[in-house]
């Protein structure tokens, strides 16, 4: 009788287990997948700086040139021809001895257009005012930069700050970053 009152309880015990909210057997689930690896960052080699991978934009005109990296530069060299067609040493700044280094800054759209022209230091003469005038005819001829990307992957367009420096010297102008 004892094994038989033991069998009851035990029975009654499952029962009253199983009836208890959150205690019934669950369905197997799999855990999630593990979050993917952090994006690598490597060394930029044309800034020096640590920084994702990342393809910064190119001024058009080099899309024939094998070499990835060969292409900055070239871009980077067309530019810079460019504009010292453009931006001349004031004469009035020259009679008025005006020499020193002009920065701005400008943005490189989503879209490769070149805009937000800003003079962050002039030295007078009206030289930043012919470096910004310089920049700002490139939007106003439609020219446009290949926009910023990622490697590996596809490209994810996003908006780009830089910084140029144009040194008036001696009657002469040097284009350079």
């Amino acid at each position: 009788m004892m094994k038989y009152a033991l069998g009851i309880i035990l029975c009654y015990g499952v029962t009253v287990f199983l009836s208890v909210p959150g205690l019934q057997a669950q369905e197997y689930k799999p855990p999630p997948p593990p979050p993917p690896p952090p994006e690598k960052w490597v060394e930029d080699t044309i800034k020096g700086e640590s920084m994702q991978m990342r393809l910064r934009p190119r001024f058009p005109g080099c899309e024939d040139e094998p070499n990835p990296h060969r292409r900055w530069e070239c871009g980077d060299e067309k530019l810079k021809v460019l504009l010292s067609k453009r931006i001349v040493y004031p004469v009035g700044a020259i009679e008025a001895g005006v020499s020193g280094t002009v920065r701005l800054t400008y943005v490189i759209s989503k879209n490769g257009e070149l805009n937000t022209v800003k003079i962050v230091e002039d030295i007078g003469g009206d030289c930043g005012k012919i470096v910004k005038a310089a920049l700002e005819t490139l939007s106003r001829e439609g020219i446009r930069f290949q926009p910023m990307g990622t490697l590996g992957g596809r490209l994810r367009p996003m908006a780009v700050q830089f910084e140029l420096s144009v040194q008036f010297v001696d009657g002469m102008v040097k284009i350079g970053n």
